[in-house]
């Protein structure tokens, strides 16, 4: 989970610094998540709202409307109003993850990704945990998934970083070395 995006770093920076002064960095965590889980699958939405060349008064209306319902912090609606009138909220999505990717960086947390052939027992889990806890020197919070094409071993992604340690990826490299 890494934005790349340095319009949606830049104004999650803003939002971030905002919400923590507020002390309200888990309510603005809770906005945002409630924002995508209400509004990513909305094809209304994310023509009206994500468009560049939507004039910002349809924006405003439209988001009005499609958030009726949704209780939000006073931080969270003035941003989203300077997304709106700087037309910037086609990075809505993107501030999203790098705000989270902030909020774990004061927490003294990683979100680490790890695909792997078959899924890990428990006992296994704790291990990865605990090795990449202990090498990236923060808590980790570990989000697996389940890729059989990998044959064995493990592909690790965490911030921008990636680290492909499978079976897949040295056979790749021994099959480049045998046909050079």
């Amino acid at each position: 989970m890494y934005s790349n995006s340095s319009v949606a770093r830049k104004y999650s920076a803003v939002l971030f610094n905002a919400a923590l002064e507020d002390k309200a960095l888990e309510v603005i965590a809770s906005d945002l998540q409630r924002l995508y889980e209400k509004l990513s699958d909305n094809g209304q939405y994310q023509y009206f709202v994500m468009s560049k060349s939507a004039p910002a008064k349809t924006k405003f209306m439209f988001f009005s409307t499609a958030t009726e319902g949704i209780k939000l912090n006073k931080i969270t609606l003035a941003f989203l109003q300077l997304l709106i009138t700087n037309n910037r909220m086609y990075a809505l999505w993107d501030v999203r993850i790098a705000y989270e990717e902030l909020l774990q960086e004061h927490k003294g947390q990683q979100a680490v990704s790890l695909e792997v052939a078959y899924e890990p027992t428990a006992a296994m889990r704790q291990k990865l945990e605990q090795a990449l806890s202990s090498a990236l020197g923060k808590e980790v919070i570990l989000n697996v998934s389940v890729n059989p094409k990998l044959l064995g071993g493990m592909v690790i992604r965490y911030g921008s970083k990636m680290l492909d340690l499978s079976i897949a990826k040295k056979l790749r490299e021994i099959a480049n070395v045998a046909l050079s």
